[in-house]
């Protein structure tokens, strides 16, 4: 039987106005990744205001692209329209993955990042959730972590940048990053690799950049919103990384303020 399949035309509008009170480096990711479940039909990025030099892109995990900002507005405008064409996947079904059929590229996302240390979970699989040490997750037990992590965090503003998921399972509050954190750092401790994911999504209220983990399970990645607050399949990818620190959208290297923002993803 075929797997069940979403496919979809989403577009997104982005506007970012900021004040930078002196000339200041700026690192950007607002731009969506094109991978093997979408891509873009077409996409502009406009900079406007005190910019001192052409923006350069990368590409890669995210598509970062350098500003320099002279003093003054900076105004910021991102549209694309992309195509969504996603297997879905139920995961309760899915069977684990053995370390050894692991592909090795993807063995490195079982380890430590700065906000996702699965050393600190491996007791507490067991204690809240009764998985033995060295317990590899299968699909169902993904879902039972997914689920608990739903039921036991209140979504609130409570976190910061240096927020880790051993502080937001301490606090038992957070936004998406810090569900997102907590959900790799569980996923990982329990032998499945994980990864970050911001993203743009669809019926997501309020509207804004949005975060989920990604889990590798029976030789894929799978989306894992733990917010449960937007469709995982209308997901739009802007960066895959390990965690927070290397996806946001904008890393101001200076001092600025933000005058106004807006994230806007409408079904076409």
């Amino acid at each position: 039987m075929s797997p069940a399949r979403h496919e979809g035309a989403y577009t997104i509008d982005v506007a970012l106005d900021y004040r930078i009170e002196q000339p200041t480096s700026i690192l950007l990711a607002i731009e969506a990744l094109e991978d093997g479940e979408q891509t873009l039909a077409g996409e502009e990025l406009s900079i406007h205001g005190a910019v001192q030099a052409p923006s350069l892109r990368s590409s890669g995990p995210a598509r970062y692209r350098w500003i320099e900002a002279a003093a003054g507005d900076l105004s910021i405008r991102y549209r694309a329209e992309a195509w969504v064409a996603r297997d879905l996947a139920v995961l309760n079904t899915l069977p684990l993955t053995p370390y050894a059929a692991l592909p090795p590229e993807v063995a490195p996302w079982l380890f430590a990042s700065r906000h996702c240390d699965p050393t600190r979970f491996e007791r507490i699989l067991a204690d809240e959730m009764n998985l033995p040490a060295g317990w590899v997750a299968d699909g169902s037990t993904i879902a039972l972590i997914r689920d608990w992590i739903k039921g036991h965090l209140s979504y609130e503003p409570v976190s910061t940048a240096e927020t880790t998921a051993t502080d937001t399972y301490i606090a038992r509050a957070g936004v998406c990053r810090d569900y997102a954190h907590l959900m790799i750092a569980l996923a990982r401790a329990a032998g499945v690799p994980a990864r970050f994911v911001s993203s743009y999504a669809y019926q997501l209220d309020p509207p804004d950049f949005h975060a989920v983990a990604e889990v590798w399970v029976a030789g894929r990645w799978h989306m894992v919103d733990a917010t449960g607050l937007a469709p995982e399949q209308s997901l739009v990818r802007i960066a895959r990384v390990s965690d927070a620190v290397d996806a946001s959208f904008m890393t101001i290297f200076g001092s600025a303020e933000m005058l106004a923002q807006r994230v806007t993803v409408s079904r076409l």
